[in-house]
C-alpha cells in the first residue's frame, strides 16, 4: 500500500465533530501514516494541539488565519508561544493574507501576519502560509525580512510559476491540494511540474476542496491519494516513489523524525 502524508487538514473543523475519532482511526486503512492539523484561530489551534497530543499519527500547526485577523489580540501571541512548546506542534499556521474575501482589513492582515512570522522565527519553527489574491504583496513582505525569515510552506498553492520561483528562492516548499485535479487547473499543473520534486508537498485541506472525483462531498485526509496520483502524472513519476518523497519532504520542513 502506498504510504501517504496529508500535510494540511482541518480535523479540528466542526464538520468532523460527529465522527472525528472514526475518521482518525481509519486513516491507517487508507495508507495515511501522518496528517498535520492546522489551526485558524485560537480555539481551533488549541484543538489541533490537543488532537496531536492524543493521536500518534497527527501533528499540529497553530496560528491566526487572515480571515480572523480582525479579532487578533496581543495575548494571542503569548498563548501561541505556549502552544508551540507542545511536543507535536510542528508549525505556526495557517497564517497569511487573503485579498479575495477580505474578511479582515488588509493592513490588519499584514500586521497579524508579520507578528506571527516574527514569532515563528524566534522559535525556529516553520510557518504554513495561506495566500489568496495576494502573492505579490506577501512575497514583498517576506522579502523585506531577508535573513529573519522562518522556513515554511505555501499551502494550497494558487499562484503562477514566477511566483512559485520567488517562494522557492526564499526556501519555501510548495503544496498542492484538490484543485490540482480540477479540469480547468491547467496553470496549477504547470506549476506542479515546475516545482522540484524535493520541494513539493500534497495536502487535502479537508474538509474543504475535495478532489476529483469526490467534489461535492466532505473531504478527508485519506483523499490525499487523489492529489498524489495526479501529481505523479504531472511530474511523470512513479506514484509510490513520489509518495515516499513527499513524506521525506514533509518530515524535513516540519522537523519531525522520518516516518
Amino acid at each position: 500500500m502506498v504510504r501517504l502524508f496529508d500535510t494540511h487538514c482541518h480535523l479540528n473543523d466542526p464538520q468532523f465533530d460527529v465522527d472525528r475519532g472514526q475518521v482518525i482511526s481509519g486513516l491507517k486503512d487508507h495508507g495515511v501514516v501522518a496528517a498535520l492539523v492546522a489551526g485558524s484561530d485560537m480555539p481551533s489551534s488549541r484543538l489541533a494541539a490537543a488532537l496531536s497530543a492524543e493521536n500518534a499519527m497527527l501533528y499540529a500547526a497553530v496560528g491566526i488565519h487572515p480571515h480572523e485577523a480582525a479579532s487578533f489580540h496581543h495575548d494571542n501571541l503569548d498563548e501561541l508561544s505556549l502552544l508551540v512548546h507542545h511536543k507535536r506542534v510542528a508549525a505556526i499556521g495557517e497564517i497569511g493574507l487573503d485579498y479575495y474575501y477580505d474578511h479582515s482589513e488588509r493592513p490588519v492582515q499584514r500586521d497579524v501576519f508579520m507578528r506571527q512570522l516574527e514569532l515563528a522565527y524566534s522559535f525556529s519553527i516553520p510557518v504554513i502560509c495561506h495566500v489568496r489574491s495576494a502573492h505579490d504583496d506577501i512575497i514583498n513582505l517576506m522579502g523585506s525580512r531577508k535573513g529573519k525569515l522562518p522556513s515554511g510552506v505555501i499551502h494550497c498553492f494558487s499562484g503562477n510559476t514566477l511566483q512559485a520561483s520567488r517562494y522557492l528562492d526564499m526556501g519555501f516548499y510548495i503544496s498542492f491540494a484538490g484543485p490540482l485535479t480540477y479540469k480547468n487547473a491547467v496553470g496549477q499543473r504547470e506549476v506542479a511540474a515546475y516545482v522540484p520534486y524535493n520541494r513539493i508537498l500534497a495536502e487535502t485541506d479537508a474538509p474543504y476542496l475535495s478532489p476529483v472525483p469526490l467534489r461535492g462531498r466532505r473531504n478527508e485526509p485519506a483523499h490525499v491519494s487523489y492529489i498524489i496520483k495526479k501529481m505523479a502524472e504531472v511530474k511523470c513519476m512513479d506514484e509510490e516513489q513520489l509518495a515516499e518523497t513527499l513524506i521525506q519532504n514533509a518530515c524535513k520542513v516540519f522537523c519531525i523524525p522520518l516516518l
